[in-house]
């Protein structure tokens, strides 16, 4: 954020720092809008989906130090929100195939990322990301097996968009 302050207090702006002004910018109106009520959840995932496949982070050094406490507060607040009833329910049904499809997504997976030639951590994250419920078990698992903030942040974009 100091860099664009310091780029608008600049009087002559060289040419190639417009762009990046015009994207941090950006970037920050597009937070802002997903804070209207009128913007869900899921169209704030697709402005995110689309502002990052089109003009890129900005912020991409600072947001990969935010990326994995920010996980854990998501998964905490996904938690205090279910209905414990449900997940009750829910589980004694489909405990059987839910075990059944975790062990073969992630034994599927490990043996890929091995043969592929992926770090182990990463390897790792994916495979939970996939196997489990995206970004919830790459923020459960990354603290675990002490993953680096790149380890983590590149399973997330790769599972959770």
């Amino acid at each position: 954020m100091s860099q664009a302050i310091e780029i608008i207090r600049t009087k002559d702006l060289d040419e190639n720092d417009l762009p990046r002004l015009a994207r941090r910018v950006a970037f920050i109106m597009a937070a802002l809008i997903t804070l209207l009520p009128l913007v869900s959840p899921g169209m704030a995932l697709m402005l995110g989906i689309a502002f990052a496949m089109t003009l890129s982070n900005p912020y991409a050094a600072t947001s990969s130090r935010f990326v994995t406490p920010l996980l854990q507060i998501s998964v905490v607040g996904l938690g205090a929100g279910m209905n414990l009833g449900a997940v009750a329910h829910a589980g004694m049904q489909g405990f059987l195939y839910t075990a059944i499809g975790v062990t073969l997504t992630m034994t599927v997976g490990l043996i890929l990322g091995r043969s592929l030639g992926t770090a182990r951590n990463t390897s790792l994250l994916v495979t939970v990301g996939t196997a489990i419920c995206g970004g919830s078990a790459i923020a459960a698992v990354a603290p675990a097996i002490r993953a680096k903030n790149h380890e983590v942040s590149w399973p997330w974009r790769r599972c959770c968009s």
